[in-house]
């Protein structure tokens, strides 16, 4: 009677290791990899050293169109890094439209104007009676003899606000290197509105220092940016950099 009482004990002690060894085995599975959380992101403010820099703001990424828009004639397209603008076959004007609009505002442009004629709009709208039409105020990027580079221009107004002196076959004469007096030289342009108050330096030189003060000045509110393809003749317009600071 004793053997038996052993081995029947005995098998009661197997029976409830292995219902124990079941239940921890359950308890302890290995989840799979969908199964697994990850712990969310830190989302907080990032700070740059240098406050000023933090808050320019890139309208070309360098790599495609996102944030512009086509409109009218000519072709744009982004090539090797570089944004080009050029003229299509009936080389009518056309303008690269950005998604972005300012009303005080800094904007540091890099760009090269080998042949014919652009610019860079800023409080710019749509006519409302041609819809592929832009008004604005206008940063002339032409580096022809007496075509006011760097000049600021309302082309559906006043014309000419300021146009610069700037003559490239008297720069070569004297041996002097004027602004943009190579048309394959890339131009930094530097472009600052505040109230109404307007600056413009081409590689540093001061070109525009005008405050509108013309009561009917229709650009007075924040509007759009635009690039521009003259029409009527050849363009070929290239940008490398353009960055905003909005200052309102």
């Amino acid at each position: 009677m004793s053997r038996r009482f052993a081995m029947g004990a005995g098998l009661l002690l197997c029976l409830a290791a292995l219902a124990v060894k079941a239940t921890h085995r359950g308890s302890d599975r290995t989840l799979p990899l969908t199964d697994i959380k990850a712990p969310a992101p830190f989302v907080g403010p990032i700070r740059s050293p240098s406050h000023v820099i933090s808050d320019w703001q890139p309208l070309f990424n360098g790599r495609d169109l996102t944030g512009w828009r086509h409109v009218g004639g000519g072709r744009s397209l982004v090539q090797d890094g570089v944004l080009v603008l050029s003229h299509d076959a009936d080389r009518k004007p056309g303008y690269l439209v950005s998604t972005m609009t300012a009303h005080n505002f800094r904007v540091k442009l890099r760009c090269q104007v080998p042949t014919g004629d652009s610019g860079f709009y800023f409080h710019a709208s749509f006519d409302r009676h041609t819809p592929t039409e832009v008004l604005g105020l206008q940063v002339q990027l032409n580096l022809q003899p007496g075509c006011g580079l760097g000049g600021l221009y309302e082309p559906q107004g006043r014309g000419w606000l300021v146009k610069p002196s700037f003559n490239r076959e008297q720069a070569r004469r004297d041996g002097t290197l004027d602004v943009g007096s190579r048309p394959n030289d890339w131009l930094d342009c530097d472009i600052e509105e505040r109230d109404r108050h307007i600056r413009v330096t081409i590689d540093g030189t001061p070109t525009v220092d005008f405050t509108d003060s013309d009561p009917d000045n229709r650009y007075q509110e924040a509007g759009f940016f635009a690039l521009q393809i003259h029409g009527g003749g050849f363009c070929d317009a290239r940008f490398q950099t353009i960055l905003v600071q909005p200052l309102d």
